[in-house]
């Protein structure tokens, strides 16, 4: 995973966003760069931990706000490096990409670090000096059930909440940031075994009853601990899911990390989250930039865009199944596959003309005599809503 920066999902997907951070050393103040600026402003995305993985750093080239997206950028010297002045290189693995040799390369809890980029028209730049803070423990994932309304009916709908505990005793950490993936089993209703041959028979073929798909979040979880006593975070709300997809029909799942911010870290995180609560999704450009910590050694009057951190990773995983939920009594609501089944009538015309639509033959009653029951294609394949192969990690 190349987290480690949600820039890294930011997760999955961070190539395309357009993070607007310009460097200061005082408070946080709007800045609107000229169309023709923002097209050439360097925007960099990157994060380290101690976790034995691959860190990701990504360079893009910003556009302006009405122009959709930005260009990698490539061919750029990218190395971070310690306060011992040891130099870890990043090698450019796909357009914009550039990520370090786990084998060369772990963070340490403790040292500081610097990024270093020079790219290829001999723009030089540098961050700060980070620290790799080290993060405490996760206390415990688990979930409550809540029911809640949604935005577009006033429905209420069933579900559960992910919350987080945490705490250090040491009082050294204050600021945290909060990632997950989830990960749901998906059986579908109706798994068909046949299908139509090329010379209309009908074959009997595998059935794929049960798949895998997983989620990241797509929002920034970022809290603190300053107005309380202890340096202690509870039931902190991760993420909450309803009970009318798949997600909780039979067994969802959920990793969450937990890195430590400092100050500036959580603010820069903060404001990101407020600007893209207002322009209503973190995949688009924000109005404004933030305050960000790089800057251009060959000009210094140069615009830099993004964010460059460090923090040890804490995880932790929580598995939900049907049988706790159902014990709770939470509602599930019909499986829309169930109402969209139904008997082919109109013979072997309607048959092919239904097929032709994407729907599966779903029974055979007979196997030649009688009615032909079809429905969608994707409830009788879990290949079209997910991946067949059950993660490694997963619980039987």
């Amino acid at each position: 995973m190349n987290f480690v920066l949600k820039a890294r999902h930011v997760f999955k997907g961070a190539g395309g966003l357009l993070f607007f951070v310009c460097f200061c050393t005082s408070c946080i103040e709007p800045f609107t760069p000229e169309p023709n600026e923002t097209q050439r402003l360097l925007v960099v995305e990157g994060h380290i931990s101690d976790s034995p993985e691959p860190y990701t750093i990504r360079l893009s080239r910003a556009q302006p706000l009405n122009s959709g997206g930005s260009i990698p950028e490539s061919g750029a010297a990218v190395f971070v490096r310690n306060n011992e002045g040891t130099a870890y290189d990043f090698t450019e693995v796909s357009p914009g990409t550039y990520q370090s040799d786990p084998a060369c390369f772990k963070g340490v809890r403790g040292a500081t670090y610097q990024l270093h980029i020079e790219t290829t028209d001999g723009g030089q730049y540098e961050s700060v000096e980070v620290l790799l803070k080290a993060t405490p423990p996760i206390d415990s994932v688990y979930f409550e059930r809540e029911k809640r309304f949604t935005d577009v009916t006033g429905k209420e709908l069933d579900g559960i909440k992910a919350l987080v505990d945490t705490h250090d005793p040491e009082r050294k950490t204050r600021y945290y940031r909060y990632e997950w993936i989830s990960t749901f089993q998906i059986k579908v209703p109706f798994p068909s075994q046949w299908e139509l041959a090329p010379d209309g028979s009908f074959a009997q073929v595998e059935f794929y009853h049960i798949c895998y798909n997983s989620d990241t979040s797509r929002t920034i979880l970022t809290t603190n601990t300053l107005q309380l006593n202890e340096d202690r975070v509870t039931a902190f709300e991760l993420d909450y899911v309803n009970t009318i997809s798949y997600r909780l029909r039979t067994m969802y799942s959920v990793l969450v990390r937990q890195y430590a911010l400092d100050e500036r870290g959580h603010s820069y995180w903060s404001q990101l989250n407020k600007n893209s609560e207002n322009l209503g999704t973190l995949f688009d450009p924000t109005p404004y930039p933030i305050v960000g910590n790089l800057t251009s050694s060959t000009s210094p009057d140069e615009v830099v865009l993004g964010y460059f951190d460090a923090s040890s990773v804490e995880e932790k995983r929580l598995y939900v199944t049907r049988d706790e939920l159902d014990d709770l009594g939470l509602s599930f609501p019909t499986n829309p596959c169930v109402l969209q089944a139904d008997t082919v009538k109109g013979g072997y015309d309607e048959m092919l003309l239904r097929l032709s639509w994407g729907q599966r033959i779903i029974t055979i009653p007979g196997f030649g005599s009688g009615a032909l029951i079809m429905g969608p294609a994707e409830c009788s394949d879990c290949r079209l809503l997910g991946d067949a192969d059950a993660p490694d990690f997963w619980e039987n």
